[in-house]
């Protein structure tokens, strides 16, 4: 059984009356418009809130390759080069019987969204540069290219913000997930930082784009 999303907002701000939070929605990804703020909230006005004793967790690792750059730093970074990322995802769940969820039920999900949105594609800032290039370059050729469009810096902090976000989207209540960079370089995030980075991206520009993800915007 899933933990709907609003519980999974409640566990993770410690709160046990359901509040609706001041921030506002915005687009987690290319997947569809963001659910986390307002789908559920209205099933939950008064009352207890809490994820219950029989919560475990599933974990479950992924991977893909992608190429990107962060235009925004003055070292090697800034050059166009690219990862074997690693993707490790805390499910929470609920015990039903015998079972929680089954562990095919993640991978029919978060396998086809990774081969359709990140693997061997481009992590790219629409307000790098190289973008406005790529687009040139694609309108002069014909080519095209599979992007993956970010509203900022594709920084690891920042992928792990959006990767959050559209797991969420999928319905699925997350603990925390893993991102792997590199074989040394792993960036933990959790569902307080993700609440805590929602917040912040009220007041400022979020890092997701709210168009397909592809040089030739199909």
């Amino acid at each position: 059984a899933r933990i709907s999303v609003s519980q999974c907002l409640a566990a993770g701000s410690g709160q046990t009356s359901v509040e609706k939070p001041s921030v506002r929605s915005e687009p987690g990804s290319n997947l569809g418009q963001s659910i986390y703020l307002e789908r559920e909230f209205s099933e939950l006005k008064s009352g207890q809130l809490q994820v219950g004793s029989e919560t475990m967790i599933i974990q479950k690792e992924y991977k893909f390759y992608a190429a990107h750059r962060n235009e925004t730093l003055k070292d090697k970074c800034s050059n166009l080069h690219g990862h074997r990322y690693g993707l490790r995802c805390f499910f929470e769940v609920e015990r039903d019987g015998d079972i929680s969820t089954l562990f095919g039920t993640f991978d029919d999900r978060v396998e086809p969204w990774l081969k359709e949105f990140y693997d061997h594609g481009m992590l790219i800032n629409v307000n790098d540069p190289l973008y406005e290039s790529l687009q040139d370059h694609c309108s002069r050729t014909g080519e095209s290219f599979k992007m993956k469009l970010f509203n900022g810096p594709t920084s690891v902090e920042n992928l792990a913000w959006m990767m959050f976000t559209e797991i969420t989207e999928m319905g699925f209540c997350l603990s925390h997930i893993e991102v792997r960079e590199t074989d040394t370089s792993v960036i933990s995030y959790s569902r307080e930082d993700w609440i805590r980075d929602n917040r912040y991206f009220a007041s400022v520009r979020s890092p997701a784009v709210a168009v397909v993800g592809t040089i030739t915007e199909n």
